[in-house]
Order: C-alpha cells, then structure tokens, then sequence
C-alpha cells in the first residue's frame, strides 16, 4: 500500500508526507495557525482537546432508571434519548425520529422502557438494537418482568463506540436488511 501512495505521490508531483512534515516553512505555517488559532476567542477550545465521546450514564438497576423516566413523563411508553437525556413519548408518532434530527443529525439511540430494549434511529429509519439491562445471568429473556435487571457495561460500551465511529446508521441499514421485525419509518 506505502508503493501504491509513494506512486501517487510522485504521478502529482506531490513531495513525501515525511518531507513536508519536517520542512520549516511547514512547520512556521503551523505554529502560526496554532497562534492565531490560541489567540482568536471565535475559535473554541473543543477543537483542541481530545474529549471521549459518552452517551449518558444509565442507573445500575433498571428499576431505578424505570422509576426515574415514570416520574419525568405520563406517557406509557417513555424513552430517554442517550445521547442528550431528552425523555419523550415512543407511542408511534415519531417523536424519537424528530428529535434525533435535532439532537444528532438524524442519528439517534433510545432506551424504549416498556419493551426494555435500544432503539437506533437513523433518519426515518430505526431498528431494536439488545437490551444494556439483563439479569443475573447475563440473559435479556422477553419475559423481563419481575426479574432484576442490571446494566451490562459491556453492552453500553458496543453502544457507545457505535455511536462514536458513526456506526449507528450501518447497524440500523444492516439490522432492518435481516431481521423478520421491520419498524414502519418514522414510526417512533
């Protein structure tokens, strides 16, 4: 592969990456956008730190996050947006789909609390993605009730690097181009 870019490189006339790295006028020009970039109040610092992107914090029991999302909502059907902690109404019509265009360009992930499992969203497209609560032994069973749940870490984490390497719409196009369960779009 290095041939292949060596190749291309030197077909453009364009110099190593190496090379230009350790050129001095390469390396000025950085130092004064750098500068310019430390002393501009418009530019924000975000953009120079190197922040872990995390979804919110889930309760350990899922009893807990079940009496938490029942006092923020009258709906029967709560879900809680992961990425912002938005709770909203699932009752199919549409709300997690609208919000997910506001909160992540058309991209989102829901905890349905009723059907104890993820919703991924992907513009008007959305599939059921493993529940991050099971039981004592590791299982998610469909019978969840009167069972004690708790949060899988493991679990989470899959969610949450999904969510960071863009992944969700990949999930949600390969999960609905395989399961027998199709959700109707823009239906949640």
């Amino acid at each position: 592969q290095d041939a292949s870019v060596e190749a291309w490189c030197s077909y453009f006339g364009v110099p190593p990456i190496d090379m230009m790295l350790n050129s001095s006028a390469v390396c000025s020009l950085i130092a004064r956008w750098t500068a310019h970039a430390d002393s501009d109040p418009n530019v924000p610092t975000e953009l120079w730190t190197s922040v872990r992107p995390e979804l919110i914090p889930l309760p350990k029991a899922y009893t807990e996050l079940h009496t938490e999302l029942t006092s923020r909502i009258t709906s029967e059907h709560p879900a809680i947006c992961l990425v912002c902690g938005e709770v909203l109404c699932a009752e199919g019509k549409g709300a997690c789909t609208r919000h997910a265009v506001g909160c992540g360009a058309g991209i989102g992930i829901f905890f349905l609390l009723q059907e104890c499992s993820l919703l991924f969203v992907h513009g008007p497209r959305a599939c059921y993605f493993a529940s991050p609560y099971v039981d004592a032994y590791g299982e998610r069973h469909g019978q969840f009730r009167g069972r004690p749940l708790f949060l899988y870490p493991a679990r989470i984490e899959v969610v949450r690097r999904l969510w960071a390497t863009h992944a969700i719409a990949d999930q949600v196009v390969q999960s609905r181009s395989t399961s027998r369960q199709i959700i109707r779009n823009s239906y949640y």
